[in-house]
């Protein structure tokens, strides 16, 4: 999702108003980073309900190593996984799969995590409804993804592309895509690990690592459908429940 910061400038600025723009920005970020770090919560919570052992709950280790990767304090993590593990009370957190179209055709898996069924199913259809999407009954649009695992890395890490491509072959490569300033490594789930300790071993730093849902093909949309699909994105991804989104565009 693409974030804005509306600054204002004029060639008088006084200190005073300068100070003013950068508390507003530092305003937005910190409130960035805390829906981030609030939504990292709910995932590890989740996780830690099948066990709070890292070692012994992949997928946990998965959502708390992107914790750590985001700066969430450690604090934060301890807290989520106490509540996950049943040691802290609070609201049973469960995971709810919503399906939708887009603008255009464009199919949206809607990932969430809440303790409200009935609430976030609401704010989800309200933001479809006022933007040209709509809800989708449940398997009409997940056949067309599958599971897979993602890691993300700097390109600037990697000096030989062609040879790190072919040594990751082995160990379970399935696509890799370059991404402009990063390379996007595709594997199935059960090889993401295998990959990661490879990288670990090239002293190869991960910007991301998770599971998620990749489209068997890709829908071919114009500019005017993508912003608008966009649109939807944006206000879907502002929901606090609302963990990710996938669409096949």
């Amino acid at each position: 999702m693409t974030n804005y910061a509306i600054v204002w400038y004029s060639f008088n600025m006084s200190g005073h108003s300068k100070w003013s723009t950068i508390k507003h920005q530092k305003g937005v970020k910190d409130a960035r980073r805390g829906k981030l770090f609030s939504k990292l919560a709910m995932q590890i919570a989740l996780g830690a309900k099948a066990g709070a052992d890292l070692s012994m709950n992949s997928t946990l280790r998965i959502v708390v190593a992107e914790a750590k990767r985001a700066g969430m304090p450690k604090e934060n993590i301890e807290r989520a996984i106490s509540r996950g593990s049943g040691k802290t009370s609070g609201d049973e957190l469960k995971e709810a799969v919503y399906e939708a179209y887009g603008v255009g055709g464009a199919a949206m898996v809607i990932k969430t995590i809440t303790d409200n069924s009935n609430r976030i199913l609401a704010e989800i259809r309200g933001v479809l409804n006022k933007n040209g999407g709509k809800l989708a009954s449940s398997g009409s649009v997940a056949y067309q993804f599958s599971q897979a695992g993602e890691i993300v890395i700097s390109k600037d890490a990697v000096s030989d592309q062609d040879g790190l491509e072919l040594e990751l072959i082995d160990h379970g490569l399935d696509d890799w895509i370059d991404a402009g300033d990063s390379i996007i490594i595709y594997t199935k789930t059960e090889n993401l690990a295998n990959i990661s300790k490879f990288l670990n071993t090239k002293n190869i730093a991960l910007q991301a690592q998770k599971i998620i849902l990749k489209p068997a093909s890709f829908l071919e949309l114009s500019d005017d459908l993508v912003a608008k699909n966009q649109v939807i994105l944006g206000k879907l991804e502002e929901l606090d429940d609302v963990q990710e989104v996938f669409v096949n565009f």
